[in-house]
C-alpha cells in the first residue's frame, strides 16, 4: 500500500509540472527570507518523523511479493514518511490556473503557516522598478529644460503685459484698475502689428489732379500666371491686353495695384508688365495686407479713399470679405487654353470689362457699390453688352421718331440718314484717341526713361551694398 501512496505521489508530481511555469526573481533579502524558511520548515517536518535522522526507503510492489490484499494495507498499515516527494512539492514552482472566481483547480503547495500562498506570493511586490517608468538621464534633461522653456515663456507673458501698463506720465491715472486697462491696450496693440496693415493710410491723400475714382487691380492669375512643365519649369506669363487694359483704363481710374506677394517678388514682374510705372499709381504688397479669420484680406478702409469710387478686381473672393460690394470676382487666367486667337489665352475676359468700367467714369455713378453688388455672380461682360445694346436701340429709336415729325439737325448738316452716337460712344472714341497719344508719348520719352531707370537701379545697388560701391 505504502508503494502504491509513493506510486500516486510520483504522478501527482509529474503531472503538477505539466502546468505552465513562471519564473520567479526574488530581488530582496525579505523575499530570500521567505523561501529559506519555507525550506527549513520541511526539514524540521522530516526531523520529527525521524528521530535518528534516516529516511526511510521506498518499497516497490512490483519487485516484491505482498500477501495482504490492497483492502487490509489500506486499514491496517500506517502510510510511510516521504520527505522526498515533499521536498519535490517544495521544489516546484508554478502558477496555478484560477477561475473566474479566485479558486484554482490545481492543488496547492504544501506549507506551513509562516509560507504565504502561491497567490500571494505572485502579488508579492520584489523592490524592483518597473521599466516603462524608469527614464534616462537624457530624457529627464529633456523633461527639465521642456519645463523651464515654458515656465520662462510663460514669465515673459505675464511679464509682458505688466510692462504694459506702466505710464511715464505724471497725469496717468493710478491705481490697479487704470493699469490694467493700459496694460490690454497696450497687449492689444502689439498684437495688431501681426494682423493689421503696417499703415493707417496705405495711400497719399487724394489730389484735385486725380480722377475722383480708383481701379484696385490684383496680378496674381488676372495679370500674369505661372506656369510650370518638365522641359522648362516654372514660368511667368503675362496677359494678352494687360498692357493695354491698365493703359486705357488709366484715362477714367486711379489704377492702384494690390498683390498678396511680397514686395521683392511681385516688382520684378511689375517692372515687366509696368515698366515705368506709367499707368499704375501706386503699388501694394503683402505688408499692406491684413489677418482677418485666419486668412489674408485686402481691406479697403485703409486705402484713404472714399469707397464709393472705389472698385476692385480679384480672382479670390475672400481677399475682398470685408467689402465684397466693392469687388469684383473674375475666373483665374491660365495660359495655353485651346481655342483660335487672342481667346486661346483667355485674355477676353480682361479685355471685355473695359465697357462696363469706363461707364461708371461717363456716366459719373455717385455709389459704385450700388451697381457693382448688381453683377455678383454674372457674367458681366455678357450682362452688360446685353444692357448696351438695349441703350443704343432705344437711342436709335427715338431718333427715327423724331425724324418722322421733321425736326432734325441732321438735315442741315446733311447727317440725317446717319444715328446720332449716344454719349457712352462719344467718350469712348475719345478715350481711344487719347490712349493713341499716350502711347506715341510714351515712345518718344522710352529712351530717356530707359536711361534713368537704369540709373536709378545702379544707384538703389551701390547704396544697398557698399562692397560693389567700392568695386564698381
Amino acid at each position: 500500500m505504502a508503494s502504491l501512496a509513493l506510486f500516486t505521489l510520483r504522478s501527482s508530481s509529474s503531472s503538477l509540472r505539466s502546468f505552465p511555469r513562471r519564473a520567479h526573481v526574488l530581488a530582496n533579502t525579505t523575499s530570500s527570507h521567505i523561501f529559506h524558511q519555507r525550506r527549513r520548515g520541511f526539514a524540521v517536518k522530516n526531523s520529527q518523523e525521524n528521530p535518528d535522522g534516516k529516511n526511510t526507503p521506498s518499497t516497490d510492489t512490483s519487485s516484491q511479493p505482498s500477501n495482504s490484499s490492497p483492502s487490509s494495507d489500506a486499514t491496517d498499515a500506517p502510510l510511510p514518511s516521504t520527505p522526498r516527494v515533499r521536498q519535490a512539492f517544495a521544489s516546484l514552482d508554478f502558477e496555478p490556473q484560477e477561475k473566474l472566481d479566485g479558486t484554482s483547480d490545481s492543488p496547492s503547495l504544501i506549507t506551513d503557516g509562516s509560507t504565504p500562498s502561491t497567490g500571494d506570493a505572485r502579488r508579492m511586490r520584489t523592490g524592483a522598478k518597473s521599466a516603462k517608468n524608469s527614464m534616462s538621464s537624457i530624457e529627464r534633461r529633456k523633461r527639465r529644460l521642456a519645463w523651464a522653456g515654458t515656465i520662462g515663456f510663460v514669465g515673459f507673458l505675464v511679464g509682458s503685459w505688466v510692462y504694459n501698463g506702466w505710464d511715464d506720465d505724471p497725469k496717468a491715472e493710478p491705481g490697479i484698475r487704470a493699469w490694467i486697462v493700459r496694460s490690454n491696450k497696450n497687449t492689444l496693440k502689439m498684437l495688431d502689428l501681426f494682423e493689421k496693415p503696417i499703415s493707417e493710410k496705405l495711400l497719399p491723400d487724394h489730389t484735385p489732379e486725380q480722377s475722383p475714382y480708383t481701379l484696385v487691380i490684383s496680378i496674381d492669375d488676372l495679370l500674369i500666371s505661372s506656369v510650370w512643365d518638365r522641359q522648362n519649369g516654372w514660368r511667368t506669363a503675362k496677359r494678352p491686353g494687360a498692357e493695354y487694359f491698365l493703359g486705357y483704363l488709366s484715362q477714367f481710374y486711379e489704377i492702384v495695384i494690390f498683390t498678396t506677394q511680397n514686395w521683392y517678388t511681385a516688382l520684378p514682374i511689375m517692372e515687366q508688365v509696368d515698366p515705368f510705372s506709367y499707368y499704375a499709381t501706386y503699388q501694394l504688397y503683402r505688408e499692406a495686407t491684413r489677418t482677418y479669420k485666419t486668412h489674408i484680406v485686402k481691406d479697403l478702409s485703409y486705402l484713404n479713399r472714399d469707397l464709393s469710387k472705389v472698385v476692385a478686381i480679384d480672382t479670390v473672393a475672400d481677399r475682398y470679405e470685408l467689402q465684397p460690394d466693392n469687388a469684383i470676382i473674375v475666373p483665374k487666367w491660365k495660359p495655353g487654353k485651346p481655342g483660335t486667337g487672342d481667346n486661346a489665352d483667355g485674355d477676353a475676359g480682361l479685355i471685355g470689362l473695359i465697357p462696363f468700367l469706363e461707364s461708371l467714369v461717363i456716366y459719373q455713378v455717385p455709389d459704385v457699390r450700388n451697381v457693382v453688388k448688381e453683377y455678383h455672380n454674372k457674367d458681366i461682360p455678357k450682362e452688360y453688352a446685353k444692357i448696351e445694346a438695349l441703350n443704343k436701340e432705344r437711342s436709335i429709336k427715338n431718333w427715327q421718331e423724331r425724324q418722322k415729325m421733321g425736326w432734325s439737325l441732321g438735315r442741315v448738316t446733311g447727317t440725317a440718314n446717319q444715328p446720332p452716337r449716344t454719349l457712352l460712344e462719344e467718350q469712348r472714341a475719345a478715350a481711344q484717341r487719347g490712349y493713341k497719344l499716350m502711347q506715341a508719348e510714351l515712345a518718344r520719352q522710352k529712351p530717356e526713361l530707359d536711361r534713368l531707370r537704369k540709373a536709378e537701379q545702379e544707384a538703389q545697388m551701390k547704396a544697398r551694398s557698399p562692397l560693389l560701391a567700392r568695386h564698381p
